[in-house]
């Protein structure tokens, strides 16, 4: 992928969404609110690096950190949002990988990395990951070490860094948590050339149609919507944000 597209991906604003199943499980429903946790016997075994990370509050994910620890969301809805696009995203991110060789998947704007450790949970072998804004790549590498996950399998890079080597592309690329941007054709084309299977798209509803032109026109064979799930989080529902799933020619 040329290096011009880490210079086109920053400055971006983000919203990332079973867990790792030999390390951790699924938090519980229940909303939480961005306090931030206590200080008590709770946190005795975690990173204390880490334990700084979840006393500032104000995290994207409710991660299960222990059973008894989890990271404080940064607002009541913000697990409804990743609940949903984490559902909107997974059927075709298995079929995809179910059938693929290499198996490897690129994440932009990844945030705390949710969506890049739940690849690799639906049978992704390799996750690049990238985000330009330093204290989401530290939590996230904060989380790679506490779910023992090793680096060859989920890469994080800052977006100032030559993101791939030149020509190197993957069998998923996800393009979400930062919809408004969509409309740059040049993110949409270094997507394609980056993608030798699916791409996931995040878009505003309002501009989903021209986004799904963009891709057309830079190669994709086909672009499709994929419906919400009807209790997912209201601005997909109501249409303000739309997932769209791009295919290649090499798509399985």
């Amino acid at each position: 992928m040329p290096r011009s597209w880490a210079r086109d991906w920053r400055g971006l604003a983000t919203r990332s969404t079973e867990i790792r199943t030999r390390t951790r499980r699924r938090e519980p429903e229940r909303e939480e609110g961005p306090q931030a946790p206590a200080q008590d016997a709770r946190w005795a075994h975690l990173d204390p690096r880490l334990v700084e990370e979840l006393s500032a509050g104000g995290w994207d994910h409710g991660w299960r950190l222990t059973p008894t620890a989890h990271a404080p969301l940064r607002g009541p809805t913000a697990r409804q949002e990743t609940w949903t696009l984490e559902g909107m995203i997974e059927p075709f991110a298995r079929d995809q990988l179910a059938l693929a060789e290499e198996r490897s998947v690129l994440d932009l704007n990844c945030g705390e990395g949710w969506l890049a450790q739940r690849l690799l949970d639906w049978g992704a072998r390799r996750v690049v990951a990238i985000d330009d804004r330093s204290r989401h790549l530290h939590r996230a590498r904060l989380l790679r070490a506490h779910f023992a996950i090793p680096e060859t399998e989920l890469d994080l890079r800052p977006a100032e860094s030559a993101a791939t080597e030149s020509g190197e592309t993957f069998d998923i690329v996800l393009l979400v948590g930062a919809p408004e941007r969509m409309l740059d054709d040049r993110l949409v084309s270094s997507a394609r050339e980056t993608t030798r299977g699916i791409c996931a798209i995040e878009s505003l509803g309002g501009d989903s149609v021209a986004v799904a032109k963009l891709a057309l026109a830079a190669g994709f064979t086909s672009v499709e919507r994929v419906p919400p799930p009807l209790q997912g989080a209201p601005r997909y529902v109501l249409d303000e944000h739309e997932l769209l799933i791009a295919r290649t020619e090499e798509a399985a």
